[in-house]
């Protein structure tokens, strides 16, 4: 089971928001990380303002950022 799977797997984290940064950029990669349980996924090297606009994001719903 990926680390993913495993936080989505246990109650104290299944709410939490997973994001992924990789170097791998095909469209593939994407989906399958949005497959195993990530909800953003971010190419390196990343802009500043897309995490920023990522993070901000997750403050307005109120969840938990693993």
């Amino acid at each position: 089971m990926t680390l993913a799977g495993m936080l989505r797997a246990d109650p104290v984290t299944r709410t939490a928001v997973l994001m992924a940064m990789s170097g791998y950029g095909q469209e593939a990669d994407r989906q399958a990380a949005l497959a195993a349980g990530f909800e953003r996924y971010f190419v390196k090297p990343v802009e500043v303002q897309d995490l920023t606009e990522a993070f901000s994001a997750i403050g307005r719903r109120g969840r938990d950022v693993v």
